[in-house]
């Protein structure tokens, strides 16, 4: 446990070293926002195709792959065969 956090705290101290304030500006340069619903910008920019811009919408898109992954992860379960494969699995569920 002692090597562990020695080891966390070495990390960090050592990397405090090389962090470059320049580079925090412009801190959100797209800006903060970036909310669309049905593919309709609500708030923020959106860039020349009509995609929003800005942390949120690339909160929101983090946020739908990972409710994805762990919604196929859940619906796959544990194959009915011991041996059996991962998609036969995945496929016979949800």
């Amino acid at each position: 446990m002692i090597v562990k956090v020695g080891i966390v705290l070495f990390v960090i101290v050592v990397g405090a070293f090389y962090v470059n304030p320049a580079n925090w500006h412009p801190f959100a340069p797209h800006g903060y926002a970036g909310l669309s619903f049905f593919g309709h910008t609500i708030w923020g920019q959106e860039n020349a195709a009509g995609k929003p811009l800005g942390m949120l919408a690339g909160a929101a898109i983090s946020f739908i792959a990972y409710i994805g992954f762990d919604s196929a992860h859940a619906c796959g379960g544990s194959p009915p065969i011991p041996g059996g494969t991962y998609p036969s699995a995945s496929s016979a569920r949800c």
